[in-house]
């Protein structure tokens, strides 16, 4: 009878989990990073520190760029990119750093230069869209060679795919307690296309065809096209079609035909 019951347990149990993973949808956070991000200015203070001040943000393989950019001034972009890489970690983890134990950024250097904790540093995530909210421990950090000299610790909250909010902890300088609001945008100054296309060259490619429709999901065509001598990026390969971004007046994304460039 008590074998049985034990049996019964492990049936529920098994049913229960696989339930719960069907019914997750996940999605890795590269996926979901990789967009050009405005700093919401709005509602930060002082002020006049912000009024002629704006912040594009965007991911690469575990390195961040952020681009300075200043439309009242003449010289509006000064060209050059500020990065930081970035890892992530485990709530378990995370949990450890913002205890008493570790209550500085120093501590927090220490333990990643220990070779032993470098596992630690996980280089993607999954998120689980059937929450309301999702949220990812992220830490940026600063190397001189192979050291890490400097190292702070952030959540990224995202309420959908398009904003999220960072928030730093006690120690790290620079955060207000609202934290900072980054959106998703179409439209970024030419200077900052320029560096992008810079960094990404490997990932472009031209429009080879007269006409190349747009598609929002292969098969499902969209009244916009690109025309010959364009310039793409590639996001995702499907078969014989390709996931693009184009980058013009308005930052386009959708699907073309993988022959248009080839």
């Amino acid at each position: 009878m008590k074998k049985n019951k034990k049996i019964k347990y492990f049936i529920l149990l098994y049913v229960c989990f696989s339930f719960d993973a069907i019914s997750q949808e996940r999605v890795k956070i590269e996926d979901l990073l990789n967009k050009i991000w405005k700093l919401d200015t709005e509602n930060l203070a002082p002020k006049y520190k912000y009024e002629n001040y704006e912040q594009f943000v965007f991911f690469e393989k575990n390195i961040r760029y952020h681009a300075n950019y200043y439309p009242k001034d003449k010289e509006t972009f000064k060209g050059s990119l500020q990065e930081v890489e970035y890892h992530f970690l485990s709530d378990s983890v995370m949990n450890i750093f913002i205890s008493k134990e570790y209550d500085n950024d120093s501590l927090i250097i220490k333990f990643f230069n220990d070779i032993q904790n470098k596992s630690f540093l996980r280089d993607t995530l999954s998120l689980d869209f059937t929450n309301k909210m999702m949220s990812a421990n992220i830490i940026h950090i600063k190397r001189e060679g192979f050291k890490i000299i400097d190292a702070h610790l952030y959540t990224y909250d995202f309420y959908n795919e398009n904003i999220f909010i960072q928030y730093g902890y006690g120690w790290t300088p620079g955060q207000p307690q609202s934290g900072l609001v980054y959106s998703s945008v179409n439209s970024i100054p030419a200077e900052i296309i320029k560096k992008i296309k810079e960094l990404r060259r490997k990932r472009l490619k031209t429009i080879l065809v007269p006409k190349s429709n747009l598609f929002n999901t292969p098969n499902v065509a969209t009244k916009m096209y690109l025309v010959k001598g364009n310039e793409i990026e590639i996001l995702e390969k499907k078969s014989e079609w390709l996931k693009i971004r184009y980058y013009g007046k308005k930052i386009v994304e959708g699907w073309i035909k993988k022959s248009d460039v080839e």
